[in-house]
């Protein structure tokens, strides 16, 4: 099992936040497996510095691109992995199951 610290774009962190995307869809460069663990860290890419973002925690534009400091989400186990057809070659999509500490 290997543990896999990844970026993810603004729209798709909340979306994962919010519970509305319980899944990844990722160029498969880290041999990601099942059982695997993710951790996704908000991250502003170069070409969206500037552009509009419905809901933005940040106002309605990122002015820097890079992390933005927002909490990180996770650890989540990669649940069901998709590689292959309709998947594209050296892609991947995996199932985000959120670990939850057990209760004592």
């Amino acid at each position: 099992m290997k543990v896999h610290d990844l970026k993810c774009w603004p729209r798709e962190f909340r979306h994962v936040r919010d519970g509305l995307k319980p899944f990844e869809v990722r160029l498969n460069d880290r041999n990601f497996q099942e059982g695997d663990v993710v951790i996704l860290r908000e991250f502003v890419p170069d070409h969206m510095v500037g552009e509009r973002i419905e809901n933005s925690e940040y106002g309605f534009k990122h002015e820097k691109a890079g992390y933005t400091g927002s909490f990180s989400l996770g650890p989540f186990r990669i649940g069901y992995l998709l590689k292959g057809a309709p998947v594209p070659d050296g892609w991947c999509a995996f199932e985000l199951i959120k670990l939850v500490p057990e209760q004592r």
